[in-house]
């Protein structure tokens, strides 16, 4: 018998000298065997067996794994017991398997891709298998504009023989940027199986990526972040592309900051079939250049789906200069070098009182760290003082090894050693309060501007989980 599969047994019961009775039939086997007589369902079963007579019994079998069993069924009546010990072999059941390659297409709005579907023969499965197909999350809900056809709809199968047919995939016209599931089913011989899919992502005719996406630019002078477009389409066309930055509403109280000034040349490419281009983005500041910005830069030159990015910008101090806050001087002189993925070095850090040029505190800090490809390495310093814990933002250029740092009342406001969700919700809670509010607390004020707002946010954001010293 088959795994997982009904099989039913004839059992005949013949009268011998005459016997005439109600004979009971149990029956004692493995948990893995589920046997019954007649439906199955009947664990224990009576019959009347007249004389010299003979009358057949159906027992039905359902085996859960595979394996070598004994099956006893035992007669009963009054002190004549009469016992049979079956074997019972379960074998795997006949199946097939399904599978797509490729596994993933890449569409354009309008375009169509195609994968392979193969139906494979598992444990001597032969027949016809049908092939159906849904597109979206789970075959419910509304449609979506990601069709899938096959043709033909079924494939015959030999013992041990596999076959194939093609998945056409098509993205409407209309499609919209976005991951769509093709699921597809096989069913014959009593089995369905649904375990090929397909992940269609209708996507832009290029990428954009930026190299880096974070970097920090001192007051006063420029950074630069290379833009590698990707193409995704069969031929050559000019993508053009350009740079902004937004200044969100919240910060212009009374009067908005001043964003730094951004371009990109060349802002038009010849960007190959299947190939890629770069261009290069520039980024300028001045003494008044506010301290942090997103710069998005978007793609056109086509009639697609455009894509987009973000970069993020720190504009710091410039290091080894005197930063002020709050009455104190730090002073901030920085030694560190960067090989492959690591920083290391030392920053000697000088706090002075701002009027009498006292100091508060001085050191020189071991800084070590590792960080990932393509990211600005970033760590934050932290010092007392007279006005509560400072925090020195820092960030090194991988390509000159300079480090900028910013100055601000610790990040780290609940001082278990890094900057995460309890900080900001911290933060959160004393949202828009001022000195004179109820439960004013001046140490969450982090840029020192006598209010708690997006720019103390902007701070927990920039140094998010960053390494700290102190």
């Amino acid at each position: 018998m088959f795994q997982k599969a009904n099989t039913t047994e004839h059992l005949l019961l013949t009268s011998l000298n005459g016997f005439s009775g109600t004979i009971s039939l149990t029956y004692s086997a493995a948990s893995s065997i589920d046997f019954g007589f007649t439906t199955r369902h009947f664990k224990q079963y009576s019959v009347s067996l007249s004389s010299n007579s003979s009358i057949q019994v159906v027992a039905g079998f359902y085996a859960y794994a595979i394996g070598n069993y004994n099956l006893t069924i035992t007669g009963t009546t009054g002190s004549i017991v009469h016992s049979i010990t079956l074997p019972v072999t379960v074998l795997p059941s006949p199946d097939f398997s399904i599978a797509a390659s490729p596994s993933s297409v890449r569409l354009l709005p309008g375009s169509s891709a195609g994968s392979t579907f193969t139906v494979s023969s598992v444990n001597g499965y032969s027949g016809l298998v049908s092939i159906s197909i849904c597109v979206n999350q789970g075959c419910v809900g509304s449609p979506v504009p990601v069709t899938a056809t096959t043709s033909p709809t079924s494939v015959s199968l030999t013992s041990g023989g596999s076959a194939s047919t093609t998945i056409n995939v098509t993205a409407l016209s209309n499609a919209a940027t976005g991951d769509y599931i093709v699921n597809m089913f096989g069913s014959g011989g009593g089995v369905t199986n649904g375990a090929a899919t397909i992940d269609a992502l209708v996507g832009p005719y290029f990428d954009l990526t930026a190299n880096p996406s974070r970097f920090s630019v001192p007051k006063g002078s420029a950074g630069t972040s290379t833009i590698t477009l990707t193409s995704h389409v069969p031929y050559a066309f000019n993508a053009t592309l350009q740079a902004s930055v937004a200044v969100p509403l919240t910060l212009c109280n009374p009067t908005c900051p001043v964003p730094p000034t951004v371009s990109i040349s060349p802002s038009t490419v010849l960007l190959p079939a299947f190939g890629t281009a770069t261009t290069v983005l520039t980024v300028s500041t001045n003494a008044t250049t506010m301290a942090g910005a997103t710069i998005a830069v978007s793609g056109g030159g086509c009639n697609c789906n455009l894509p987009s990015i973000t970069v993020q910008l720190i504009v710091a101090d410039p290091p080894g200069q005197s930063l002020t806050l709050d009455g104190v001087n730090v002073a901030i002189t920085p030694s560190l070098t960067v090989s492959g993925n690591t920083v290391s070095g030392t920053v000697s850090v000088t706090v002075t009182n701002a009027t009498s040029g006292s100091t508060i505190f001085s050191k020189t800090f071991t800084v070590s760290f590792s960080f990932s490809s393509g990211q600005t390495p970033q760590f934050v310093l932290v010092m007392p003082s007279t006005v509560g814990a400072l925090g020195a933002s820092c960030l090194t250029n991988p390509s000159s090894d300079q480090t900028s740092c910013m100055v601000s009342k610790d990040p780290d406001i609940n001082l278990d050693g890094a900057v995460d969700i309890s900080d900001l919700a911290t933060l959160a809670l004393a949202w828009n309060r001022v000195p004179g509010s109820p439960n004013w607390n001046p140490s969450l004020d982090l840029n020192g501007d006598g209010g708690i707002g997006i720019l103390d946010l902007a701070i927990v954001a920039i140094n998010w989980k960053v390494p700290m010293f102190a």
